[in-house]
């Protein structure tokens, strides 16, 4: 299952096609493992549901961790660290509390 990639604005990185191929080409050696491993699961899975289903959701969820390494290398292992440590300590570090952002967006809009 190929999706076109969509054009973007500027020189930056185009989105791999969401197909395995492509998108391993995209990936660390270590995401690359991470990749192979979560695709021979799918693949398992889906011989036995006779189903593509999760293949294809798969490719989409890869295709945009493939993508976002491409515009910043090692950005999904940061936020997943980023994760883990908010589920630890329940620390949201440099965030603004979304309460915080509401009220700031409706005082610029004048609401």
């Amino acid at each position: 299952m190929a999706s076109p990639a969509a054009p973007l604005d500027g020189d930056g990185p185009r989105p791999p096609e969401a197909d395995a191929a492509s998108i391993r080409r995209c990936l660390s050696p270590r995401l690359l493992m991470d990749f192979d491993a979560e695709w021979s699961l799918v693949l398992d899975q889906a011989k036995e549901s006779k189903s593509l289903k999760a293949v294809h959701g798969l490719l989409r969820k890869w295709q945009a961790i493939a993508y976002g390494e491409l515009q910043d290398p090692g950005s999904h292992y940061r936020m997943l660290g980023k994760a883990e440590r908010i589920l630890q300590t329940g620390d949201h570090l440099g965030e603004v509390p979304a309460r915080e952002l509401h009220a700031l967006i409706g005082e610029r809009l004048g609401r």
